[in-house]
């Protein structure tokens, strides 16, 4: 028997040996904000002046970010002053996480920026896929999102019982603020699984979703499952901007992001998501040791030609430090949207085949011409 045969035979009688065991291998989704865009949230440019227009409307009057701002501002009497000095200067940075980071010694540019950040998502979280009116009669209109492509592979073939499977060796490292997975997964619990929504909050709270940035809240916990409808609070804006952290922050909680990284560490296989591979995001990742991942799946889904190219190296280099030119062989790019590359490379995935199919030929990059 030749040796791709005798791999095949030998997966197959492992997957036939752990019965209805979901994802075979454990994997890690690295998801950026590229992901939240099919839900309704902004792209980081698109963000950046959603921000600008929230601080510019503030100086001509009243509104609720401005009344936030006044809640926790250290220098109120010179509120106008700092708006603007904040707006002048934000479009000479490509994201406002570089501009807060730029700007890490000056806590009226943090406020500002962290504030804006906050009652933006929050707002978009009403108007989103996942708001309650949008919910009101299922999934149907979150089906075709990545994250609900994924969960259909996690649950395929768990007893109803024991829906709880569908999680095992998966987990999730999340740079965005918004909480559209744990959102989207705990709908899914409710109106698949037929769970309240207190018993699909316990379910969920055993599966890891890392947030390295922090977020603008805890998993919504509210019997509808959605997002909620209510008019946005000052209050509220207060309390969520501070869940968010800077670059120069980074994790909080040391111990959290030892188990991320550990998680990094034992991955056989990694799949990035609507990401960019910034530099700071991959130095956070990076664990100090080589991962133990067969495949490292890349996607580079409308970045630019040199980025794309650049994609390779950035998760080598952080996730094979000592082997970085193991790693570059390991990396499989893909241009395609989050959704398709779930729909795509979702059941190798699963079944912990995607790095047999890939050594084997059987799956090709997305990259023509790409080096």
């Amino acid at each position: 028997m030749a040796g791709h045969e005798l791999a095949v035979a030998a997966a197959i009688h492992r997957l036939a040996s752990q019965g209805d065991k979901m994802f075979d291998r454990p994997t890690v989704f690295v998801v950026g904000a590229g992901c939240s865009v099919e839900f309704g949230f902004p792209t980081g440019p698109a963000l950046m002046g959603q921000i600008d227009d929230l601080v510019l409307a503030s100086l001509r009057g009243g509104t609720s970010f401005l009344d936030a701002y006044f809640r926790i501002s250290a220098d109120k009497s010179r509120y106008r002053s700092h708006l603007q000095t904040f707006s002048r200067g934000l479009h000479g940075s490509p994201s406002i996480d570089q501009y807060l980071s730029f700007n890490a010694d000056d806590k009226e540019v943090e406020t500002i920026g962290k504030l804006a950040i906050a009652q933006i998502i929050l707002a978009q979280e009403r108007n989103s896929k996942l708001g309650r009116k949008a919910v009101t009669h299922g999934l149907r209109e979150i089906s075709s999102t990545w994250i609900m492509r994924l969960f259909q592979l996690m649950a395929l073939g768990a007893p109803k019982g024991q829906l709880d499977r569908a999680f095992s060796n998966v987990s999730f490292i999340c740079f965005n603020y918004d909480r559209c997975i744990e959102t989207a997964l705990h709908l899914a619990l409710m109106h698949y699984g037929r769970l309240s929504g207190g018993e699909a909050k316990a379910m969920l709270a055993h599966l890891p979703i890392w947030h390295p940035y922090g977020s603008v809240g805890k998993p919504i916990d509210d019997a509808s499952g959605g997002f909620s409808e209510r008019p946005l609070d000052p209050s509220e804006v207060v309390h969520s901007a501070a869940g968010i952290r800077t670059f120069t922050e980074g994790m909080a909680d040391t111990g959290e992001l030892g188990k991320m990284r550990e998680a990094l560490h034992q991955a056989d296989q990694i799949v990035f998501l609507g990401f960019s591979y910034g530099k700071d995001n991959m130095k956070l990742l990076g664990p100090g040791q080589d991962t133990t991942a067969k495949i490292i799946v890349a996607n580079t889904y409308l970045l630019a030609p040199s980025a794309s190219s650049l994609a390779r190296e950035a998760c080598a280099r952080s996730l094979y430090p000592n082997r970085t030119g193991v790693g570059r062989e390991r990396v499989f790019r893909t241009a395609t949207s989050a959704s398709d590359v779930v729909a795509r490379l979702g059941p190798a995935l699963r079944d912990g085949l995607l790095a047999w199919q890939v050594t084997q030929g059987h799956l090709a990059e997305a990259h023509e011409g790409v080096g």
